[in-house]
C-alpha cells in the first residue's frame, strides 16, 4: 500500500463532497500535516481496524466496501463508500471488527486519531458535519434492514441498480441506461443480503425477462421504468 496524496486536501477532487470544506486556513493546515496518502488495488484491504491511530479515512477516488465482524467471526458488509466519503469514520473505541476492502482501484487518505480530535474540538461546524455523517450511515443500514425484511432478492437487487445509477450510471441517445458496477459479484451479494448463488439465478432472470442484461460489472438497462415497476410491485 503506497503512500500517494495530494500536497493540500483543498487540492483533491473530492474535497467539494468531503467533511473538511468548513475549516479556516490555519486548520487546513494541521490537517495536511497529519494526513497520510494511501493506494489499494482492487481486492486490497487498506484498514482493518479502527481508533485512536487511524481517526478517519477519506476516499478521493474509487470505492471500498465496509465489512463488519461480529464476535463469532461472521462479517457481512454494511456500506459502499464513495469519493469525498468517510470510510472510517472518527471513533475513541479501538474497532478491530472494523474492515475497508477496495471494490476497485482506490486513492485515498487517512488522517491520525489525536489530531482529528483536536480538529473536532476547536471547530464545530466540522463535528456537526461528522455526526451528520454517522447519521446518514445509520438511517442507511436501517433502510437496508427494512428492505431485507419486506423486500424480496430481485426487488432489493434492483434497489441497489437504482441507487447505483446515480453515480455509476449513463444514458446513451437510445435511453438506455448502461451502469459500471463498483463492486464484484460476491461483494453485491453481501450488499443485497443474499447468497452469491441466489444472486445469480436473479440475475440471470432479470436478463432472461430483458429488465437489466448483466455483462461482468457492466449491466443494460433498456427501460428504467420497468426497473421502477419491479419495486412498485412488491
Amino acid at each position: 500500500m503506497a503512500a500517494s496524496r495530494p500536497a493540500r486536501c483543498r487540492d483533491c477532487p473530492a474535497y467539494p463532497d468531503s467533511v473538511w470544506t468548513s475549516l479556516d486556513p490555519t486548520s487546513h493546515e494541521v490537517l495536511d500535516k497529519n494526513r497520510t496518502g494511501l493506494r489499494g488495488a482492487a481486492g486490497q484491504v487498506v484498514a482493518d481496524r479502527a481508533g485512536p491511530h487511524v481517526g478517519a479515512m477519506c476516499i478521493r477516488s474509487g470505492t471500498a466496501a465496509v465489512w463488519r465482524t461480529d464476535d463469532v467471526g461472521r462479517s457481512a458488509l454494511v456500506r459502499i463508500v464513495e469519493p469525498g466519503e468517510l470510510a472510517v469514520l472518527p471513533s475513541r473505541q479501538l474497532d478491530s471488527r472494523l474492515r475497508v476492502e477496495c471494490t476497485e482501484p482506490l486513492v485515498g487518505c487517512t488522517v491520525e486519531g489525536e489530531a482529528l480530535e483536536g480538529l473536532l474540538a476547536r471547530n464545530p461546524t466540522l463535528a456537526r458535519r461528522v455526526i451528520d455523517r454517522q447519521h446518514h450511515v445509520i438511517q442507511e443500514l436501517e433502510r437496508r434492514l427494512l428492505h431485507n425484511v419486506t423486500l424480496s432478492v430481485r426487488a432489493r437487487l434492483v434497489t441497489v441498480l437504482l441507487e447505483l445509477r446515480h453515480k455509476h450510471g449513463t444514458v446513451d441517445d437510445e435511453g438506455v441506461l448502461h451502469l459500471k458496477l463498483p463492486m464484484t459479484r460476491q461483494q453485491l451479494a453481501a450488499i443485497v443480503g443474499t447468497r452469491p448463488e441466489t444472486l445469480a439465478r436473479t440475475l440471470g432472470a432479470l436478463t432472461q425477462d430483458g429488465v437489466a442484461l448483466f455483462d461482468g460489472r457492466s449491466v443494460k438497462i433498456p427501460d428504467l421504468d420497468a426497473l421502477f415497476d419491479e419495486v412498485e410491485a412488491e
